[in-house]
């Protein structure tokens, strides 16, 4: 956003000198036309405003509906996007707030209790964003039909300046309402957020049941234990072993496995090589594109393994050569600080640059994720504080 600044800022301000020009050139009155061009720019940022702010409500009701369905079925609140705002919870009783401006994505995190009737539980959760999202639209449309405000003057009876202003703000206000239904009742992936399925394709997925179901909801599970920040050494086995039970080489299947290994890395060894090897043979099968991202990650989890749990700085740097980071700013992070315990085994003179760039990388990468980053933070404080020669609590 800070790169983006001075060029809005620019366009914005070619905007005021083009319509002050015009303004001038049509009334023949500078001072005139400079007052109406001025009044332009402001009607066009206030209807551009009351687009951006119709949206932002919109996705804040929506995810408000997915919370509220959540708590219903005894699911447990994490994270919480609506448009510029975020909510994120740390640990049992801190929560965090957040305001990014430019923002006007939603999102909400929210992970169940137990184990028990995933299914339907997942169900009703997804089902609290499309429901909030159609009364809300409702609500909107009617108060606008009760107001008797107009969308746009007819060729019958033109509108004076007044209502034809009034009218613009109305449109924009309507229009963006509506542009978040599609997003929640078509069922299909979106793109721009890395493939992600709508709601209303996460309903159909839930919905044909059977073992495609069983893993899906043992994926978001896993998932969101994991923003948590939950350790995958603590995830629940049997809701891994239930996310890796379908063998359909799928993109599915590959992160079920990915989420298994991580927790196999702490608990069982010739599991950990297992779910390797299943990886590679779907990478092989999917496109051989998607292997490095994850083979970086993994490098990375089996360097700290050997860094910070065995004090090993000769077999962690080995798995840190040739970690691809490069569009992974959480990954770029990790990478950081697995440097850094090098660098503190090794009494590097270097360890104190290494720590502030680890804890910057992490600062940059928790302004882009709701992903909690706890864990990491704790052990650049027990670098900072003396590690190795200690043990970390």
């Amino acid at each position: 956003m800070k790169t983006r600044l001075p060029i809005l800022l620019a366009i914005l301000g070619l905007l005021v000198v083009a319509l002050c020009a015009a303004a001038a050139n049509l009334t023949g009155r500078p001072l005139l036309g400079a007052v109406v061009g001025l009044a332009l720019v402001a009607y066009i940022l206030a209807i551009s405003g009351a687009y951006v702010a119709a949206i932002a409500l919109a996705v804040g009701f929506h995810e408000f509906g997915h919370y509220l369905a959540g708590r219903l079925v005894g699911f447990r609140f994490l994270a919480l996007i609506a448009g510029p705002l975020g909510i994120r919870r740390e640990g049992n009783r801190h929560v965090t707030f957040r305001v990014r401006p430019a923002r006007l994505l939603g999102y909400v995190s929210m992970v169940p209790t137990g184990d028990d009737r995933l299914i339907p539980r997942y169900l009703g959760f997804i089902l609290g964003g499309p429901v909030a999202s159609i009364l809300y639209t409702a609500v909107v449309f009617a108060l606008w039909q009760a107001s008797g405000l107009p969308i746009l003057p007819t060729l019958e009876r033109p509108a004076g300046i007044g209502p034809t202003l009034i009218a613009g703000l109305v449109t924009m206000v309507l229009v963006g309402t509506l542009m978040v239904l599609p997003g929640t009742l078509l069922p299909f992936r979106a793109k721009r957020i890395g493939g992600m399925p709508t709601d209303m394709l996460w309903i159909f997925l839930l919905l044909r049941g059977g073992a495609p179901a069983a893993r899906l909801v043992s994926l978001m599970t896993v998932s969101r234990l994991l923003v948590s920040g939950l350790p995958a050494r603590e995830l629940p086995p049997t809701v891994l072993e239930e996310a890796t039970c379908l063998r359909d080489g799928s993109l599915e299947e590959l992160s079920a496995v990915a989420a298994r290994w991580a927790w196999a890395l702490h608990h069982e060894a010739d599991l950990a090589e297992e779910m390797i090897e299943r990886h590679k043979e779907i990478v092989a099968a999917i496109g051989e594109k998607l292997l490095e991202p994850w083979r970086s990650s993994a490098r990375i989890a089996q360097a700290d393994h050997a860094i910070f749990i065995h004090r090993d700085a000769e077999t962690g740097a080995k798995w840190l050569e040739g970690v691809d980071t490069a569009h992974n700013p959480v990954g770029h992070a990790a990478l950081r600080l697995a440097e850094a315990g090098l660098a503190a085994l090794k009494a590097a003179p270097d360890l104190p640059s290494r720590l502030d760039a680890a804890e910057q990388a992490f600062t940059d990468a928790a302004a882009r994720t709701t992903i909690s980053l706890k864990w990491e933070h704790d052990w650049i404080t027990a670098l900072r504080n003396g590690w190795p020669n200690w043990d970390k609590p």
